[in-house]
Parts: C-alpha cells; sequence; structure tokens
C-alpha cells in the first residue's frame, strides 16, 4: 500500500503503473501461490486468500486503465454545437414571463452539467483529482494493530 500511494499514485496522472508497485506484488502473488495448505481447514483459507488475491490485482489494473480515461475531443466540440444551438432557439421566441425564466436557468443548467463533466474527465488530474486518502488511512489502520 506504501507503494501504491507513494511510488504509483503520481503516475496515475499520465495512465501509468509504477515497476516497483508492480515487482512487489509479483513477488507477494509468488510467495502466495508457493504457499500448500495441509488441512480442509487450510485449504479454505488459501482458497480466499487466492480470490482476495486476484481482486487487489484487478482492482490495481483497473484503477491504472481508468487513470487514463478521459473524454474524446468529438464529444467537446458536440456538447458547444449544442449549446449554442439552445442559446439560438432560445433567441427565436417571443419575450414572456417564461421566456426570460428559461433564459435564465438555460446558463446555470448547461454550466453545472459542463461542470460535472469536466470534474469527472481525467480523474487524476486537476483540483478535483482523486486522492490517496482511503490508502493512507488504512495504512495507519494497520500500523496500529498489535496482532
Amino acid at each position: 500500500m506504501n507503494s501504491i500511494v507513494h511510488d504509483e499514485w503520481d503516475l496515475l496522472k499520465d495512465g501509468l503503473g509504477s515497476k516497483k508497485t508492480h515487482m512487489l506484488w509479483r513477488g507477494i502473488s509468488r510467495k502466495l501461490l508457493s504457499l500448500e495448505p495441509h488441512t480442509n481447514r487450510q485449504t479454505a483459507m488459501y482458497t480466499d486468500i487466492l480470490k482476495k488475491a486476484e481482486e487487489v490485482a484487478e482492482s490495481r489494473e483497473a484503477r491504472i486503465e481508468r487513470s487514463s480515461v478521459r473524454l474524446p475531443n468529438l464529444f467537446w466540440v458536440v456538447i458547444i454545437i449544442c449549446m449554442v444551438a439552445l442559446l439560438g432557439i432560445n433567441t427565436l421566441f417571443l419575450p414572456s414571463d417564461s421566456f426570460f425564466m428559461g433564459l435564465k436557468i438555460l446558463p446555470v443548467t448547461l454550466g453545472a452539467l459542463i461542470s460535472l463533466l469536466v470534474i469527472t474527465d481525467q480523474p487524476f488530474k486537476g483540483q478535483s483529482c482523486v486522492k490517496a486518502d482511503p490508502f493512507l488511512k488504512i495504512i495507519e489502520s494497520i500500523k496500529t494493530r498489535t496482532e
């Protein structure tokens, strides 16, 4: 977990994983696979451990894969065309009370939608990026365990 937080997290901005983290996980995986359970209880626990290890590996791969996901440029072109079209249509209606209300609501709604898209695009970059805080809390929790 320390390697994920300290070595890999900054690389996620570029859609990359850390080789050091990969090698650490690879060593853990090899050690897990080299275990040989002898009793039924050990076999059951070993099976559960392997399932959890697979989930951890899949989670890491998914995190690295999602870090490079971004909205295509065509999407932004379509959004701009839609905004211009909506504003153009709005100018064709005769002024009335509902027209002025719509004229006030339209930019706020469009701004909120575009803000939401900008915030969720490229989740490991910018002010609203995904932080490693949950991992840091788990690391602190592990450090305080006595058993």
